[in-house]
């Protein structure tokens, strides 16, 4: 089999895989977070999850889960991806498979930015993870 369709069955069969151990996991947890949407060029991914509910520590650590299951899963499948969370706006379009918008514009803006495999937060994540972290750490000192 050539080598980019076996990287396009590799990859889609690990998605598959994340997907199904990510919606077992659902009904144990109390959330409105769903399996990403993909949008795909080359041999990059990109993931985007549609939070329409306020931002929660909850849904930034499910979607931790789910992107390390699948980096490592990759790993296991000789498949090395490397890339940055964000969170902010975005558009994606079912038919063509097209995510754009400022959070697409700030994972790709840090993109060259790594040279290894991996995944980075943004700045811009790593800010909104830092706020809710000192929120959470808030709301418990406040409500014993």
């Amino acid at each position: 089999m050539p080598e980019a369709i076996q990287f396009i069955a590799t990859r889609d069969k690990i998605i598959r895989e994340v997907n199904k151990h990510f919606n077992n996991l659902l009904p144990k947890i109390d959330t409105e977070l769903s399996a990403p949407q993909m949008a795909t060029f080359g041999d990059s991914v990109i993931f985007c999850w549609n939070v329409e509910h306020e931002l929660k520590f909850k849904t930034i650590h499910l979607v931790d889960i789910w992107l390390r299951s699948f980096y490592y899963r990759s790993f296991l499948s000789n498949l090395f991806f490397r890339g940055n969370v964000s969170f902010g706006k975005y558009v994606f379009d079912e038919n063509s498979h097209t995510a754009l918008d400022t959070a697409v514009s700030d994972a790709a803006s840090w993109y060259e930015e790594t040279n290894w495999t991996g995944i980075m937060a943004t700045p811009m994540c790593s800010f909104i993870i830092d706020t809710n972290k000192e929120f959470m750490k808030h709301q418990k000192e406040v409500t014993g």
